[in-house]
């Protein structure tokens, strides 16, 4: 089985569109905030959130940020860490997601990586995966 890598930090934080002055971590917010939505909606695998367990923990409670716990987990979203219906869902739209991610901040900020890691704005991109796979789960 081969696993499909949907996006990693260090695609980010290496790229010349990265602001320098940001810490590293600020390349994990985005990501960080797609993965604690799947875990919320139950779409990681077993098998990962076991791995993960006490991470994901942290994460759910608020002790550890999403942009942490994608950082204390490799740096990656990859196949291996769905479920089923979640590798169907990622496949079908983590390409438009830091489309939709960026204009959910536009205007705030000069790039997507100035968003910060908060409970807020995590809530903001909440509300958008929500009514995506709304939209989905109708097709």
């Amino acid at each position: 089985m081969s696993i499909t890598v949907y996006d990693k930090s260090k695609y980010h934080s290496d790229s010349r569109d990265f602001p320098r002055e940001l810490p590293a971590s600020q390349a994990s917010v985005h990501i960080g905030f797609f993965l604690r939505w799947l875990i919320e909606h139950g779409l990681t695998g077993t098998e990962w959130r076991s791995d993960f367990e006490s991470e994901v923990a942290a994460t759910l409670a608020g002790a550890m940020s999403p942009s942490e716990l994608v950082d204390r987990t490799g740096g990656v979203l990859t196949s291996d860490m769905l479920t089923r219906d979640g590798k169907a869902f990622v496949d079908r739209y983590y390409g438009d997601y830091l489309r939709d991610y960026e204009a959910l901040f536009a205007g705030e900020r000069k790039t997507i990586y100035e968003v910060e890691d908060s409970r807020e704005n995590y809530n903001r991109v909440r509300h958008l995966l929500d009514a995506v796979i709304k939209r989905w789960e109708e097709q």
